[in-house]
């Protein structure tokens, strides 16, 4: 008994018996790779994450050692359901202080037990709310790389991706336990480029204009009495002001993408790497970044990006704290996140203002409910109703009416010329088989899935169902399989390891069906599949996630293998498997339309389109300025040093400005209408199924004020003018006259 021990050391110190209590309770839950077990996986070799749900309960059994006596049968119960018992094993291991174990505990959510799941999301929300009602200041975490260790192995709620609910609410809440628990998380480096003086989303702040804080002005009162002097600064002010506003609009869009995913030969790298190569660069200077180090991005497809990008391939520092002021440094006006969640580090920088726009898109096929990540790029194709959509997300959803990506052709883009493909014998398969290949992620083959595998093996003696076991499962879901299915069918199931491109892309060319898993559909399988002319059967869910393969469909013109129900994906599969005449009619179908689908030029125009319109929206630039200036031949004004000009207004701005927070706006919007900039959000209340005490919840973001705001700009402008109204007014009528700069000063 460790607190029996710990009592008999230090009977009267306290201090000294809870000091020993955690410093042994650490080395326990260190150890337990040595002393658990589990017969589920194998705890040595499968990854923390698939092996914690099956030994919770092994590390509550250690938390009872470190209670008193008369609270240890209480402990050994075990009733993880009570939420009274949740926050005692709470305060056992805050007593305990040891951060990573209480994340690990609370948070992790499971991927193969999912009885109840309902209830188990109910759970969740209830921890959440524990977190933030009972979570020690003392225990906070003292850096955004302390929080990191701490998680560093996977995101606790990777998997609720994977259970076809809305998990915005659930990641919203999150998100916001976050902040409060690692302030240091609430970053915000120097946000643009061009000058904060420059965002035009208040109409008030045309331009910045000095009233008030006048004893900053000691000279003001001797200016006014010299009416000419002051006309001549404020016609110089003006010449700075449009030279400003005439850079914004001449300049290229800095954008970059990032994730660490563009440096290996991954999904998300095939997803995105057309759009990142083929947008103009006569109108963007585009960066890719990641932490991975040149020398070691090695993939075929990846290391062919690099010598196409080599000089705008950005390393980001491995210490968040250092990449987040890097990153900073670089003055993106844009940065697409092309994943959140998958990944832990980007996942963190996600939280941190790195610059003024910045976008997600479906990497992830995910929210991030990050209020820091502005716009969700998606596609008509694979949304329902844009309205109804909106609310599974908590950035500001855009749909593009194009697929979204330039994909390149699987077969033309992972084989080598001239690619000879092994026939079925080589796979262990035979040609009277009718082979259906799902080689999926295990934790993609959910319950329901399992019952629609079932019903086809059921309907067609000779079926072989592909799968594999490149992500393990575990034994009693293996079990559950052999009890649905009988020893018999069950072995038509034929299990792959973990197979390199060329053989996979094989195997999928000798299937005669893919099956699309439920609810957590596939899309680079399905790309793959359709390259090879191979049918696919799906059914789609309302998310995401579970609709790219009916997106595809949609845009072939056809959805002969689209089901509405587990009955009609069981009987279409069947269907497509003995038919052969409508088989081969299907894949006519797809081998006429898959062009389509392939470096799709429009996915190319409406990533341009959006990125050109979110910066104008954020400036205000969409509307016209002169465009030709002519200067007074007797006051010549030497052209400005932009970036210089920034970057110390910038400088003064370091202490007074704060994290800005941007607003989810609910309402639709569709691609033809303008996009309203997410605004500041300084609501920190969790919102939970029940709500929370007000009085519980404290507001952890401070954001200046717009006057602070307004205030603090003018004073770093130094704009010495007094006319508010006048100015506004006058550069309205030239605007809207394109009147020339003579013009515009004379009338004055």
């Amino acid at each position: 008994m460790t607190y029996s021990n710990a009592l008999k050391l230090y009977p009267y110190d306290s201090i000294e018996r809870k000091k020993y209590m955690r410093e042994v309770f650490k080395k326990y839950i260190a150890s337990i790779p040595l002393y658990v077990k589990t017969n589920e996986l194998n705890i040595k070799t499968a990854s923390f994450t698939y092996v914690f749900e099956h030994i919770r309960h092994n590390i509550i059994d250690i938390i009872s050692l470190f209670v008193p006596p008369e609270e240890k049968s209480y402990i050994s119960s075990k009733n993880w359901s009570d939420i009274k018992y949740r926050k005692k094993i709470f305060d056992v291991l805050i007593d305990m202080e040891y951060k990573p174990i209480i994340m690990w505990m609370f948070f992790h959510f499971n991927y193969f037990n999912l009885t109840n799941l309902d209830q188990q999301r109910k759970i969740l929300m209830e921890n959440i709310e524990i977190f933030y009602k009972y979570y020690p200041q003392y225990m906070y975490f003292s850096s955004i790389d302390e929080l990191h260790d701490c998680c560093s192995s996977c995101n606790p709620l990777f998997s609720i991706s994977y259970q076809n609910r809305n998990n915005k609410v659930i990641l919203e809440n999150y998100s916001k336990l976050i902040r409060k628990i690692c302030p240091d998380i609430n970053y915000e480096a120097n946000q643009s480029n061009i000058d904060k003086s420059l965002d035009q989303t208040n109409p008030n702040n045309r331009l910045k204009i000095n009233q008030s804080n006048q004893s900053n002005q000691p000279n003001q009162v001797n200016q006014l009495k010299q009416p000419n002097q002051n006309k001549q600064k404020i016609n110089q002010n003006r010449r700075q002001f449009y030279q400003l506003t005439q850079d914004a609009i001449s300049k290229k869009i800095k954008v970059c993408f990032f994730s660490e995913f563009l440096t290996i030969d991954s999904s998300v790298l095939r997803d995105r790497m057309g759009i990142i190569t083929q947008l103009p660069r006569e109108k963007y200077d585009v960066y890719y970044m990641a932490f991975t180090k040149p020398e070691n991005i090695k993939g075929t497809i990846s290391k062919s990006l690099h010598n196409k990008l080599e000089d705008n391939y950005i390393q980001v520092p491995e210490n968040i704290s250092e990449a987040r002021k890097f990153i900073g440094s670089q003055m993106f006006d844009i940065i697409v996140y092309c994943e959140i969640g998958m990944l832990m580090r980007p996942l963190y920088l996600s939280y941190a203002r790195l610059a003024p726009i910045q976008v997600t898109t479906w990497g992830h096929s995910e929210t991030s409910g990050i209020n820091t990540i502005d716009y969700f790029v998606s596609s008509k194709y694979f949304e329902i109703e844009e309205s109804k959509a909106q609310t599974h997300y908590s950035e500001k959803l855009y749909l593009m009416n194009s697929l979204s990506t330039y994909y390149y052709q699987p077969t033309k883009m992972l084989l080598p010329p001239n690619y000879l493909f092994k026939s079925r014998k080589d796979f262990g398969l035979d040609d009277r088989m009718i082979v259906y290949c799902c080689i999926q992620s295990s934790f993609k083959i959910s319950e329901e899935f399992e019952k629609m595998l079932n019903g086809i093996l059921k309907g067609n003696p000779n079926a072989r169902i592909l799968m594999s076991t490149n992500k393990p499962f575990c034994n009693s879901q293996i079990k559950r399989l052999q009890t649905l299915m009988g020893e018999y069918d069950y072995k038509k199931l034929l299990f792959y390891p973990a197979l390199n491109i060329s053989s996979y892309i094989n195997i999928v060319k000798v299937s005669d069906v893919m099956l699309d898993p439920y609810p957590f559909g596939g899309c680079n399988t399905s790309f793959e599949a359709f390259d090879l002319n191979v049918p696919v059967v799906t059914m789609p869910t309302k998310y995401l996630n579970g609709r790219f393969t009916f997106g595809m469909y949609k845009k072939m013109g056809f959805i002969d293998m689209v089901a509405d129900s587990p009955e009609n994906y069981v009987k279409i599969a069947i269907k497509a498997g003995s038919d052969v005449k409508w088989r081969e009619m299907i894949r006519e179908k797809i081998h006429r339309n898959k062009i389509l689908l392939f470096q799709e030029s429009e996915s190319v125009n409406n990533w341009n389109q959006f990125l050109t319109k979110i910066y104008n929206d954020k400036y205000n630039l969409n509307t016209p300025l002169p465009v030709q200036l002519e200067l007074p031949k007797d006051e010549p004004i030497k052209p400005m040093d932009l970036e210089s000009w920034v970057n110390g207004v910038k400088e003064s701005n370091t202490n007074t400005e704060k994290l800005e927070q941007p607003e989810v706006n609910n309402e639709s919007n569709t691609n033809t209408e303008k996009l309203e900039q997410p605004k500041v959000n300084n609501e920190t209340n969790i919102n939970t199924t029940e709500q929370l005490e007000q009085s519980e919840v404290n507001n952890e973001t401070n954001i200046n004020t717009t006057e602070q705001l307004e205030q603090s700009e003018v004073n770093n402008m130094n704009l010495e003018i007094n006319d508010n109204e006048t100015i506004n007014q006058i550069l309205d009528e030239v605007m809207q006259e394109n009147l020339s700069f003579d013009t515009f000063i004379e009338n004055t």
